[in-house]
């Protein structure tokens, strides 16, 4: 019995020796390994000056009255304003001299714009009051 346990442990301390040996890293075979190059610097575009496109999916505003054009998502929609701003008043949503934009249900689903033009030579503070 005991050769039998002296030849167990000698069989087990050739295996730990074998596999400590063999967790050992070699230094990589460099003749073998792909050479890496710099990836050439992307050159830049020539910007156009056309309009751009529109999204996928999205509508085109423009406001005639207002003076603007804008690009709404698909699921938005629009109700463009049919009077002008009356003077001396505070503008207010959903009136007849804003245009209206509501997007999905959500904490603001809804945009008014509403503009007036600046007089000429009147000054910031003669215009807000």
């Amino acid at each position: 019995m005991t050769s039998r346990y002296i030849a167990t442990l000698a069989a087990a301390s050739l295996l730990l020796t074998g596999a400590c040996s063999a967790t050992t890293p070699s230094a990589p075979d460099l003749a073998s390994s792909p050479l890496l190059s710099p990836t050439p610097a992307p050159t830049a575009s020539p910007r156009s000056s056309a309009t751009p496109e529109p999204s996928p999916g999205a509508t085109t505003f423009t406001s005639v009255r207002h003076g603007f054009s804008l690009e709404l998502p698909s699921d938005w929609t629009y109700t463009p304003a049919t009077t002008d701003w009356p003077p001396d008043t505070y503008p207010t949503g959903g009136s007849s001299y804003t245009d209206q934009f509501a997007g999905p249900p959500g904490p603001f689903p809804v945009i008014d714009v509403v503009t007036r033009a600046f007089p000429e030579r009147a000054t910031p503070d003669a215009f807000l009051s």
